[in-house]
């Protein structure tokens, strides 16, 4: 299963069209989009495709990428909500669906007021490529919400960090 896809063009190199899209290890369904979401990377001719696998550009967990182009620093930029550092943490989905969240109904019950996977005190990351085919680096950890953060230079607003790939977060 598949959820989402950011398409850039790469006019610096191949000319091709990228598509970087939030995918569920195991071949899950979306309801283990908080674990078993990684970002894979597939390239095609046209816009439309046919696509052809390119690799995985972000492990598990992550999900919801927006790719850019920055031409002052001529890096791609992907902005997506995740680390993409945690790939032990995908469930096996021939699990009955009640069980997969099994540990999230327990910690609510101990109390715990937070237990999804993207929340007002989870982290969203920019990475960064010179190439578009990566390799793939973190720059940040910034924590969601309403707040400026040193070097994006505006209000990060909640829109953008549960789904970054809006492109108008004023």
């Amino acid at each position: 299963s598949s959820w989402g896809m950011s398409v850039v063009r790469d006019v610096q190199g191949d000319g091709k069209y990228h598509g970087f899209v939030s995918q569920f290890k195991y071949g899950c369904d979306l309801d283990t989009w908080g674990t078993n979401s990684y970002v894979n990377h597939v390239v095609s001719d046209q816009p439309a495709g046919p696509w052809k696998q390119a690799g995985v550009a972000l492990e598990t967990w992550a999900h919801n990428p927006k790719v850019i182009w920055d031409p002052q620093e001529k890096t791609w930029v992907m902005y997506h909500i995740g680390t993409g550092k945690d790939p032990d943490k995908a469930v096996n989905c021939t699990k009955p669906s009640d069980t997969l969240w099994a540990s999230e109904r327990a910690a609510s019950s101990a109390g715990a007021t937070d237990t999804s996977p993207v929340s007002s005190s989870r982290p969203f990351q920019i990475s960064y490529a010179k190439s578009v085919n990566g390799p793939w680096s973190s720059l940040s950890e910034v924590e969601l919400g309403s707040s400026t953060h040193a070097g994006l230079g505006s209000t990060i607003s909640s829109l953008f960090t549960e789904y970054p790939g809006v492109d108008n977060i004023g």
